[in-house]
């Protein structure tokens, strides 16, 4: 009976049962008017008026790609099925929305006014907190961070 128990947990350990629920091929994209991550193919493009827009390749670790999944079921982002619009507080216009694209066994879109501070409910909070740790990865990246700055005016 011991060894039929120690064998079951032997073959969790191995399998990864505590994560099994998790699908570690997602991809994520973000879009804004006058930049673009797209996470599956590591590029980050910069949009110019006065110029074509500039590309650039980054590297993310098998670490840092693992780290993206577990934010997005960490923070529940998995929990939401289908387009989705963050619901805030902020009455300024213009509103500059930001894309999440997230793409598994379907595609989804989630907008959000990432200049806000307040929303509606703790899951819109989630998504903030979501795309934050994103931005905090992608930006501590070379590539991105000597990239030019874009000069897209939102009119």
């Amino acid at each position: 009976m011991v060894k039929n128990i120690i064998f079951f947990l032997f073959l969790m350990s191995i399998w990864g049962c505590e994560n099994s629920k998790q699908n570690n091929n997602i991809f994520f994209f973000i879009k804004k008017d006058y930049e673009e991550y797209d996470l599956q193919n590591c590029r980050y493009i910069v949009k110019r008026i006065d110029k074509e827009d500039y590309a650039v390749k980054f590297n993310l670790s098998v670490k840092e790609k693992k780290e993206i999944i577990n934010l997005y079921y960490q923070y529940d982002i998995d929990q939401i099925y289908d387009d989705y619009m963050v619901r805030d507080k902020c009455i300024e216009l213009p509103k500059e929305f930001t894309t999440i694209i997230i793409k598994d066994v379907t595609e989804k879109k989630i907008k959000i006014d990432y200049d806000c501070q307040k929303y509606k409910s703790y899951r819109d909070k989630k998504v903030k907190l979501f795309l934050n740790e994103l931005y905090k990865i992608l930006e501590n990246k070379e590539e991105i961070k000597n990239a030019p700055k874009a000069n897209y005016l939102n009119l």
